[in-house]
C-alpha cells in the first residue's frame, strides 16, 4: 500500500491506521509483522499488537521489546506459534 501526500512515514502509525481502517478493523485486533524497530514503533502506536522476525539477542536492548507479542526467527516458527501448522518446502501450510 502505497504512502499518501499527507501520511508520515513510519514510525509515525499512519500506514498501519490507513491499512486498518480500509479492511474497517479495529488496531487492537490486528497483529502486525515487522523487522525494524521503526516499525515497530509505528505497530505499537497504532495500537496493534506486534511480532518482530529476528533472533531474540537482536532485539534483548530494544526499549519496545517487552511489548512485542513475540519474537520468531522464521516464517516457519511465526505459523507454529499461531497454530497454522508449519510451512512445507513451497509455502504451503501442512
Amino acid at each position: 500500500c502505497a504512502r499518501l501526500p499527507e501520511e508520515r512515514s513510519k514510525p509515525a502509525p499512519d500506514i498501519f491506521l490507513r491499512s486498518f481502517a480500509s479492511v474497517n478493523a479495529r488496531a487492537d485486533r490486528c497483529l502486525v509483522i515487522e523487522d525494524t524497530p521503526t516499525g515497530v514503533r509505528a505497530g505499537l502506536s497504532a495500537g496493534a499488537s506486534v511480532v518482530v522476525r529476528g533472533c531474540e539477542a537482536d532485539w534483548a536492548e530494544e526499549a519496545d521489546a517487552p511489548k512485542l507479542a513475540g519474537i520468531f526467527e522464521t516464517f516457519d516458527d511465526l505459523h507454529e506459534r499461531l497454530g497454522w501448522g508449519r510451512l512445507d518446502p513451497s509455502g504451503e501450510a501442512q
